[in-house]
């Protein structure tokens, strides 16, 4: 009898071979590495995120004393920060493969340095999920009974308290902002963007001849990977070149909003747009400059929880929540609001009117209500608008149901006898309705939120 053959195994690297050795194995695993995993995603903010794991779980093993912020730093010294990070965390990690190191315990240690620094539970089972896939990814023996017996469970709830910005707080961070921060906060408030979104804007996806002036945001751009547009106010047209204009004086950009080193010469930088971590700083800058949340370093939180580290009630996406609740306030229709925004409809997006169509409705209702530093923006003023609009309203009623009374008149002829006399009034005023009563009108018919009231002459 022939001895069974081993089949031939086809491998992308080494072509085809017989059944991989133990030799090969331990080579394949000596090539990965945790900087390879980092770098993996061809997502900036996939690998941003995967580098926060990294330098959690070396401070929380004690690895290193401290890892850095590197956001204002040059090319050259975050370069040098995370050159120490990944040769600590290989340090790290042949601790674990000697067993000097518990697998399970160091995943522990990072989450209680985590809770200690006022981590949220999604942010920290985040972390732990992410930590399993790099020991995962370097072949490290990792029992799945062993983690949920193990690694500590943390609450993943939200803890986060957001409110809306009132007018009042939208007007006064834009007074006390500079021209770039001033720019991005009328953006972020006025288009309803993502973070993400805004900052990958470029001057020509803004068509400013347009009224109101449209951005255009490409497919591969957005969160849902589908195109849309979005509108500008006058007010936020302003800042965007005011904005433009200062930055422009020492060098232009393509991008909206340009993300040099500062300190640094610019002619010497590439010219690309701001990272979403540093937009986020200053929004959040200019938030406590408003008065709406503390400043930065002076919150050392001991826990997770509202109005703690990253968990404050005003932050930038809350700006994209407050635009949508303006558009609404202000008449705009609900799923048009909802298209501009970014939220994905789904088939309805294919039932909606076109741009012109959508334009010309956002600059009847929206335009003035995304002016906060214009006269006429105030409060006050902004009651009596909704006053006048309903008198008018009013008005308008009376005339469509007049009108209406008229045709019917026309087509079947005046009722004989004794004519009547009309009188229509909103069914929500009551008390034009009881003083109708009261002077011999009675109740004809209801029509379109009106009462039709009549009596005899």
């Amino acid at each position: 009898m022939k001895e069974a053959c081993v089949p031939d195994t086809p491998h992308l690297l080494v072509g085809y071979q017989q059944t991989p050795t133990l030799d090969f194995l331990q080579l394949q695993v000596m090539s990965r590495s945790a900087k390879a995993w980092v770098e993996i995603p061809s997502k900036i903010s996939s690998v941003r995120q995967r580098r926060d794991v990294i330098r959690n779980w070396v401070v929380g093993n004690s690895l290193l004393s401290n890892v850095p912020d590197t956001h204002s730093m040059s090319v050259e010294e975050k370069a040098r920060v995370w050159k120490t990070v990944f040769e600590a965390v290989e340090h790290g990690i042949s601790k674990l493969r000697s067993g000097k190191l518990d697998i399970y315990k160091s995943i522990n240690e990072m989450v209680f340095y985590m809770e200690k620094k006022g981590s949220s539970g999604t942010t920290i089972s985040g972390h732990t999920h992410k930590i399993v896939k790099l020991y995962r990814y370097l072949k490290l023996p990792v029992d799945a009974e062993d983690l949920k017996m193990t690694v500590r469970k943390v609450d993943s709830v939200s803890v986060t308290d957001d409110r809306n910005l009132t007018r009042a707080e939208i007007r006064r961070t834009l007074i006390n902002g500079n021209p770039k921060q001033k720019a991005l906060v009328s953006f972020l408030v006025t288009t309803g963007a993502r973070l993400g979104e805004a900052v990958q804007v470029r001057i020509r996806d803004i068509d400013f001849n347009k009224k109101p002036a449209v951005v255009y945001f490409p497919a591969r751009k957005t969160k849902t990977k589908r195109k849309r547009f979005s509108f500008l106010s006058s007010e936020c047209v302003d800042l965007l070149k005011t904005h433009v204009a200062d930055r422009d004086r020492v060098r232009e950009s393509e991008w909206l909003f340009e993300g040099w080193i500062p300190g640094k010469e610019r002619d010497t930088q590439a010219d690309k747009h701001i990272s979403p971590s540093s937009a986020y700083l200053q929004v959040r800058n200019v938030f406590a400059l408003a008065g709406l949340v503390p400043p930065a370093g002076q919150t050392k939180n001991k826990r997770a929880g509202s109005r703690t580290g990253a968990h404050l009630e005003y932050h930038p996406h809350v700006l994209r929540s407050t635009s949508l609740e303006i558009a609404k306030s202000a008449g705009y229709p609900t799923d048009w609001a909802e298209y501009v925004v970014g939220h994905n409809l789904g088939t309805q997006e294919s039932y909606l009117p076109n741009e012109d169509k959508m334009a010309e409705e956002w600059l009847k209702r929206c335009e003035k209500s995304f002016c906060f530093l214009h006269a006429g923006t105030d409060p006050a003023d902004v009651q009596a608008e909704i006053k006048r609009r309903i008198e008018s309203t009013k008005l308008e009623m009376d005339d469509f149901v007049k009108e209406k009374v008229e045709e019917t008149f026309r087509k079947y002829g005046r009722p004989k006898g004794k004519p009547f006399e009309v009188l229509t009034i909103l069914q929500k005023d009551e008390k034009a309705y009881t003083e109708a009563i009261s002077n011999g009108y009675e109740e004809a018919g209801r029509i379109n939120g009106s009462v039709i009231m009549k009596r005899k002459r």
